[in-house]
């Protein structure tokens, strides 16, 4: 939990601030945990989310990103291996 400040606001957490502000928390929490201006600072996220700052597709990413991908990539594959063996098992 990051506390973070936002126009003037002091916020215990994100969620909290999602809530307050109507915006996805699960966006925020991805944005904090996958690029690297937002994860050392959440009100970048918050800008972002609100369309108060312009997100550039060029930003840095965090060692999560990485991670968070392949096991993604993992989960992918699974799947299709499932679907295929039902497919084989009903034709």
């Amino acid at each position: 939990m990051k506390v973070f400040e936002f126009e003037g606001k002091c916020y215990r957490s994100m969620r909290l601030f999602c809530q307050e502000r109507g915006v996805s928390y699960q966006k925020m929490r991805r944005l904090c945990r996958h690029y690297m201006r937002a994860h050392k600072d959440p009100t970048i996220a918050a800008k972002w989310l609100l369309g108060l700052e312009t997100f550039k597709s060029n930003e840095p990413k965090t060692f999560l990103y990485e991670q968070d991908l392949q096991k993604s990539e993992e989960r992918n594959s699974k799947f299709k291996d499932k679907m295929y063996q039902q497919f084989i098992e009903n034709f």
